[in-house]
């Protein structure tokens, strides 16, 4: 394995010292610099006021993993909605679906209803158990340490993909559970991703409960509803035991 820097974890830092040490990427990189600099299209980008995308930088190297099949592990019948191809990656490996949407790019303004009409798509007409929309644009505004696109990313979510989805599935009349968690924080602070516990929004449509709470970091922590272990959530959302 080769070792190698994720970008975000360098933020506004000299990239010298994270570059990587095999010499044939390093090659790579410093000729793709010169390649890419004075490129048409970089140029347009500086005329326009925008960053040139001007140098390759090698990161999130692995191995295959062995992945189990969600179906085989869960009985349930899945179907992946991302921009991003490690969640696609991970999908493929484990037997589930992938929706292809177009316009979806991870960005702030990735084609949310899409993603949700593909998630509604794959529920109610195509006989899939679970669904799984992911919504990259937080964690890049984070990564970019921009709050004002932060909150506009959280509202884009609120409004593009949470509310129309739990509207079309109460008029579908079928009973679901729905979860809403990030993976990790990515502070605006630290333009990167830490490690602390994240808040999950975990809805029952056949439960009522007595008392309701907003989702946020501080609602969640007062809550006392903590799981160690992130990964067993998925069987809770499942009722698997």
């Amino acid at each position: 394995m080769v070792e190698l820097t994720p970008p975000h974890d360098v933020l506004d830092q000299v990239i010298a010292p994270h570059l990587p040490a095999d010499p044939v990427l390093r090659s790579m990189m410093e000729q793709s610099y010169r390649i890419l600099a004075d490129h048409p299209i970089n140029k347009s980008r500086r005329e326009r006021g925008l960053k040139p995308a001007n140098c390759c930088w090698f990161w999130g190297a692995g191995t295959k993993p062995a992945l189990p099949s969600f179906y085989e592990k869960t009985g349930k019948k899945g179907m992946m909605i991302s921009a991003v191809d490690l969640l696609k990656g991970i999908a493929v490996g484990s037997g589930m679906g992938v929706a292809m949407v177009e316009g979806a790019n991870g960005g702030l303004h990735t084609n949310y209803a899409g993603k949700t009409e593909a998630a509604l798509t794959a529920l109610l007409e195509d006989h899939y158990d679970f669904a799984y929309i992911h919504v990259e644009a937080p964690d890049e505004m984070g990564h970019q340490g921009s709050l004002e696109r932060k909150i506009t990313a959280i509202e884009y979510l609120d409004e593009r993909v949470i509310t129309p989805l739990v509207e079309r599935m109460d008029q579908s009349g079928q009973q679901y559970r729905l979860l809403i968690m990030p993976d990790h924080p990515t502070p605006i602070r630290l333009r990167t991703h830490t490690a602390e516990p994240v808040p999950f929004l975990f809805y029952d449509s056949n439960v009522i409960l007595a008392e309701r709470r907003e989702y946020n970091e501080y609602d969640a922590t007062e809550s006392g509803n903590f799981i160690a272990q992130g990964h067993q959530i998925i069987d809770i959302l499942l009722m698997r035991p």
